[in-house]
């Protein structure tokens, strides 16, 4: 039997909104000041979706960058796993949707939901996925949110933190010695109330 590959990132691509939301939008409803608003997370601007625009246009539009990147076509994807918390609905998996709309008519799709750790939790199943020997050779590893959708404009902590965008990474066999080490992760639930999104839908 042959070796398990090594696997790595061999492309990314990304989907960010054309609208831009300044700092100096922000504190209208926020009650923040812009130069506290910079100070506090460095950001001086975040970007928002449209509203006919979905996670899963998001999602595809990097799936299909990073795919240009690494010079492979969407046929050549046998696995496409999508991390976020605010997917299109809730049933069909919104990795469905981004598979239909790439072409990526050979890749199993599915769905991660693990809030800011959603991209290390997507990218360990998918190495463990494409080293177990069943066929897979490439994968796409999507971090999608549409946080504008849900975050209260007058919730200051919340308004000055979330924005809309996509990233999507191209996971394949790497020479040895290259790729993805060994992955450890856990988890802690007891402070799941502390950031909260009642509902879903995008």
């Amino acid at each position: 039997m042959s070796p398990a590959p090594n696997i790595g990132v061999l492309a990314t691509g990304s989907c960010l909104p054309g609208r831009i939301l300044t700092e100096e939008e922000v504190p209208n409803a926020a009650g923040a000041d812009p130069d506290w608003i910079v100070r506090r997370n460095g950001v001086p601007g975040r970007r928002i979706a449209e509203p006919e625009q979905a996670a899963s246009d998001l999602a595809a539009e990097a799936v299909r960058n990073a795919l240009a990147e690494a010079g492979l076509s969407a046929s050549a994807l046998g696995l496409l796993i999508l991390a976020t918390t605010t997917p299109d609905e809730f049933g069909p998996s919104t990795a469905c949707r981004v598979r239909a709309l790439v072409g990526a008519d050979s890749a199993l799709a599915l769905d991660v939901m693990a809030a800011r750790s959603g991209w290390l939790f997507a990218a360990r199943v998918a190495r463990d996925w494409l080293r177990s020997g069943t066929g897979e050779r490439y994968a796409a590893v999507v971090g999608v949110e549409v946080y504008s959708r849900f975050a209260d404009p007058a919730d200051r902590a919340a308004a000055v933190l979330f924005a809309d965008g996509a990233v999507a990474t191209i996971l394949g066999p790497v020479p040895p010695w290259t790729g993805f080490a060994p992955t450890r992760l856990g988890t802690d639930g007891t402070g799941a109330d502390d950031v909260l999104i009642p509902v879903g839908g995008s």
